[in-house]
């Protein structure tokens, strides 16, 4: 059975003289409730008191459970932090933003639901949209007072506000403070629910050091699961990224990823070239279409409410005209763990372009890599290195990886030019990593260090994997030129504040004329979150 719960009453706490809410359930928090095509949504998460996981996933769905965009948030003290883009493509209507950690993605959820105006449907005076039929958010207050505000600011003023809260409510709040201000539709209040689906009673690992890539190894003839199968995972680089895991009896295997943020190449194999060509690998999809069956209510959204969505729609056509730049993006790329590469360091480092042009590999492993035995026989080729500490060569190939990735088809080292070689790692030495055993090490770095020469297949993922969202903050590089217009309708957006008696903000206002919400949200340390509200006028 799945149950809805909008848990608006909760158990109380009297503590202090204030009255605080428990809430043991995710809990999601976006800059607005309205967005037109194209514009970026600014969201926090509060995870429960006893979350355990580093990671929590942001997916962008349609009214029927349809993924549409996603992101994976990196999760510090119970809190993370991220945004979502609405794509242009998206006709008006609800969406909704679905919010789950791995354990328990399958049947334990949140659901907040967001109004999408398509900035190319404006021909119209009204708006007949289909909404979810959720119920309005509603917080307890937070109690947070507002010193030297007005009620009314000028387009382009400095304005300094001061949030003040009290010491007995500090002693209560856990982590840090949300407090953005924007332009609000007071029209239209996005409802939420968190569902809990117990006839799903799957459950997966717990992240709780970070981002797990999981999947399934099959026979392709008979589609049973392989087990014992060595699964290794790579990221192509100078000091590349390398581990393994041998399958269960299931077939499946998990890899864990830690300080891995952005876009990253990533190769999965099965197994060795030609070794079992029956394998198929297979990547559990984290967002994936769900059937969400929620009622839906068609609303006329009418009066100021379509006065709004018409001034934000040219708003947004404008910004894109002007070239507006509203967002700063900190690109973190993936941590090298080490300065070394997993093989560790080389006894033997090369590099091609120090000597003169060769035609192939097999001159160039004869001109100046002594220690490997590369040979051609009738079309098949072999490799071996020599192993010092016995003065003699090893029986079987080395390991061989090309910019950081194994292969065991020596082919490639036929085909491969030595003038698109960077360098070439050679250990002539037995090497272990975890329970493999390599009978030396042959790594080659070529200038472009992606491993395009190997190719993908059944046993062989190439994949282009999103790790950890970046950052993203609100520019504070406002234009100078009053010729140049500004078209901002959110001035503020800091999840990460602490908590103190007196907190100042400092902004400035747009051009965009209308009313501003100061909101103001912490969570107490029964779980609970409050939130404070404040308005103004822009004139």
């Amino acid at each position: 059975m799945v149950y809805f719960k909008h848990i608006v009453l909760f158990i109380f706490f009297f503590s202090n003289g204030f009255l605080f809410a428990e809430e043991n359930h995710l809990s999601l928090i976006t800059d607005r409730d309205v967005y037109v095509s194209g514009e970026i949504a600014f969201v926090k998460v509060y995870l429960p008191v006893n979350n355990e996981s580093k990671v929590v996933y942001l997916d962008l769905i349609s009214r029927t459970g349809k993924h549409i965009d996603g992101a994976k948030l990196s999760v510090k003290n119970q809190e993370a932090e991220g945004f979502i883009i609405i794509p242009d493509s998206l006709s008006s209507g609800s969406c909704l933003l679905k919010v789950f950690t791995n354990r328990n993605r399958d049947c334990s959820f949140l659901l907040k639901e967001l109004l999408i105006i398509n900035r190319f449907e404006l021909n119209r005076e009204h708006y007949l949209l289909e909404t979810v039929n959720l119920p309005a958010s509603l917080r307890n207050d937070l109690g947070a007072s507002f010193s030297t505000i007005k009620e009314k600011y000028s387009k382009r003023e400095d304005v300094q506000i001061n949030v003040d809260l009290d010491d007995k409510l500090i002693e209560n709040l856990e982590g840090n403070l949300l407090i953005s201000i924007t332009e609000y539709a007071d029209n239209f209040k996005a409802g939420w629910t968190f569902i809990e689906d117990d006839s799903k009673t799957k459950k997966y690992l717990e992240e709780s050091k970070g981002i797990i890539i999981q999947g399934k190894v099959t026979e392709k003839s008979t589609s049973s699961p392989a087990k014992d199968v060595i699964v290794s995972i790579s990221k192509p680089d100078s000091i590349p990224f390398f581990d393994y895991y041998k399958t269960n009896d299931d077939g499946r295997f998990y890899f864990l990823l830690k300080d891995f943020y952005g876009e990253t190449p990533l190769i999965i194999k099965a197994g060795k070239d030609g070794e079992n060509e029956d394998l198929k690998i297979s990547i559990d999809k984290k967002f994936d279409d769900t059937f969400i069956d929620l009622a839906l209510n068609k609303t006329v959204q009418a009066g100021g409410a379509g006065e709004f969505i018409s001034k934000s729609a040219k708003l947004v056509t404008f910004k894109r005209i002007f070239g507006s730049t509203e967002y700063l993006l900190e690109k973190r790329n993936w941590k090298k763990q080490h300065p070394y590469p997993f093989y560790g360091e080389p006894v033997i480092q090369v590099d091609p372009d120090l000597f003169f042009d060769m035609k192939d590999f097999n001159e160039l492993s004869r001109e100046i890599l002594p220690t490997v035995k590369f040979r051609e026989n009738n079309g098949s080729f072999s490799v071996r290195m020599f192993n010092d500490p016995l003065i003699d060569f090893f029986a079987d190939e080395p390991l061989m990886l090309l910019d950081g990735v194994p292969f065991y088809n020596v082919e490639l080292l036929a085909n491969l030019k030595p003038n698109k070689i960077d360098w070439i790692d050679v250990i002539p030495r037995e090497r272990f990593y975890g329970d493999l055993r390599f009978q030396g090490v042959l790594a080659i770095y070529t200038k472009e260090r992606d491993a395009s020469k190997i190719i993908a297949s059944d046993q062989l993922l190439k994949l282009r994997y999103e790790g950890f969202q970046n950052k993203i903050s609100l520019s504070q590089d406002f234009p100078a030129d009053t010729n140049i217009p500004d078209f901002r309708q959110v001035l503020l957006w800091e999840p990460k504040l602490k908590p103190k008696k007196r907190i100042p903000l400092s902004f400035r206002t747009s051009d965009v004329k209308g009313t501003y919400h100061i909101r103001v949200y912490g969570k107490t340390k029964f779980g609970g979150i409050l939130e404070s509200v404040k308005t103004f006028k822009v004139d």
